[in-house]
């Protein structure tokens, strides 16, 4: 019985910790494969409701980088997500372009 009690709080904050990870894939979903920018938008946005470090780890971004982020000027961020949304576009067409030749 002793050692069930030493391990209780273990236990505990254990079951804490997968509830709050459970919690931020519950709301974070729809970010989990969007670009960085976006995941930051969203770590920002919920920074009342969890810890930033948590939120990081389970989007798989590093914490330097969301508050680099953060403190970047807005029209900064603007540039670089519209520089990053026109390197993804190109991307795209040159896969479709290697589709269509790879069909004939």
């Amino acid at each position: 019985m002793k050692r069930l009690s030493k391990r209780t709080p273990g236990l505990k904050k254990e079951l804490a910790k997968a509830k709050m990870q459970r919690d931020i894939l519950k709301k974070g979903h729809g970010v989990l494969c969007k670009p960085r920018p976006v995941k930051y938008a969203w770590i920002e946005s919920q920074a009342d409701l969890f810890e930033v470090s948590d939120m990081c780890e389970m989007l798989k971004v590093t914490r330097s980088n969301y508050y680099h982020w953060l403190n970047t000027d807005t029209s900064e961020k603007d540039l670089q997500t519209e520089v990053d949304t026109k390197l993804v576009k190109n991307a795209f067409k040159l896969l479709k372009m290697q589709c269509r030749l790879q069909k004939h």
